[in-house]
């Protein structure tokens, strides 16, 4: 059994560092299930470009990897998305906000990552997104039933 282990780990590394390699970065896709809302998140983006790893929840899987990869072609360009601050018209007209994700959570949902970099001394912030009244998480009246679908990994 460790012997299947080891090459399964052997060739899921591979197919990482290829996507890397030729694209920036491996995105790493989840569905939503009973316990977890949908998530995606980045790997490589730290190591390629010293930018930190992008993490986002809640929407449908496709859209999540088309918003990661639109961050990843700005990056390409020279452009750094950073905590704390609101990008503008990023989604179809609305903004969206980035925050540091809070290492605690890193075992919870960025197993891959943790795995690819061998520890967890590696930066992510999470691509948060509003409402559709553009209201974040954060602020009063943000859609209560849309708060399972977007947790928010930062310390507040």
């Amino acid at each position: 059994m460790s012997c299947e282990h080891d090459q399964q780990n052997d060739e899921t590394r591979q197919i990482i560092e290829r996507n890397i390699e030729e694209h920036g970065c491996f995105l790493a896709l989840f569905e939503e299930d009973n316990y977890l809302p949908s998530f995606a998140y980045s790997i490589g983006l730290y190591e390629k470009f010293g930018h930190p790893e992008i993490c986002c929840f809640g929407l449908q899987v496709n859209f999540m990897r088309d918003l990661i990869n639109h961050a990843v072609a700005e990056i390409k360009q020279d452009k750094s998305f950073l905590p704390d601050n609101i990008y503008a018209g990023f989604i179809n007209g609305y903004d969206v906000a980035f925050v540091k994700v809070e290492k605690e959570y890193y075992p919870s949902y960025f197993v891959y990552g943790t795995e690819y970099y061998g520890n967890s001394d590696f930066p992510m912030i999470q691509l948060v997104w509003p409402d559709k009244d553009a209201n974040f998480p954060w602020r009063e009246g943000f859609n209560p039933d849309w708060k399972f679908r977007q947790p928010l990994l930062d310390s507040n």
